[in-house]
């Protein structure tokens, strides 16, 4: 009897330790995973997004169908909204790798300056940094808004010298907002010579015996006695007031008597 209630004891507590040793293979097929990181890509073909998380471990690729909730920047998003680089934080089932739900910010960055060079065909603009030497070339696309003077405007549109305040992705380096301001300066003072074939007029400024010379194109409001004018029209010893840029001295306005 006594072997057989040992014998019973002794089954029930191999039965016992087989559960056990299943019990947590069910829980992790069961279980959620959770990864919080950096979008590395986005593959709206294959539906899956590639993360790197922030706790240095190896990338996580996640599936994506229409049962994944999305949101980017708080607002309902598809897959092709996510960017590389956002910041991301996703719920999906460990087994199936299937996204349940992602939530993608930006990496944000502000830049004050002044624009080196804009290259309208690489779709970028490089700004030297106020009070630093260190030029930074942020990418500009159809999404980036740009405005020049308080006006809407293109990449095109923008000037070297333009004061700028751009805010873009720190890791993609896209602008999502720039805005440009010219540094004007103002001249008076008497004209020593135009070349019209060169676009320029050389002033000499009131109290000194310094000359400036002004670049003018057909941005360059003109006027003469009052009227509306062209650099030909400009003489000699014409007392003159411009406005210019005071990093490429191109004149805005000349008015001339």
């Amino acid at each position: 009897m006594i072997r057989k209630i040992t014998h019973i004891i002794t089954s029930l507590l191999v039965v016992l330790g087989m559960l056990a040793a299943a019990t947590p293979a069910f829980a992790d097929n069961k279980k959620g995973g959770n990864v919080n990181g950096l979008i590395l890509s986005v593959d709206t073909a294959a539906n899956t997004i590639t993360i790197t998380p922030k706790n240095g471990a190896a990338g996580v690729t996640i599936n994506v169908d229409i049962s994944t909730q999305i949101k980017r920047l708080g607002k309902t998003a598809i897959l092709a909204d996510l960017q590389i680089g956002d910041k991301l934080e996703a719920k999906y089932n460990a087994v199936t790798m299937l996204a349940s739900k992602i939530e993608a910010t930006v990496t944000m960055a502000e830049l004050h300056g002044t624009i080196k060079s804009v290259d309208a065909t690489a779709g970028t603009v490089t700004i030297t940094k106020s009070g630093d030497p260190l030029d930074v070339t942020l990418n500009v696309d159809i999404s980036t808004q740009i405005k020049r003077l308080g006006k809407t405007a293109t990449l095109a549109d923008l000037q070297i010298g333009d004061k700028v305040e751009a805010k873009y992705n720190a890791v993609t380096m896209l602008a999502s907002k720039i805005e440009a301001s010219v540094t004007m300066a103002e001249l008076h003072g008497t004209i020593k010579s135009v070349d019209a074939t060169a676009g320029t007029v050389t002033i000499t400024k009131s109290g000194t015996a310094l000359d400036v010379t002004l670049n003018v194109d057909i941005s360059t409001q003109i006027k003469r006695l009052g009227k509306t004018a062209t650099l030909a029209d400009l003489q000699i010893g014409d007392k003159l007031e411009a406005k210019y840029n005071a990093v490429t001295m191109l004149a805005s306005k000349i008015k001339a008597r």
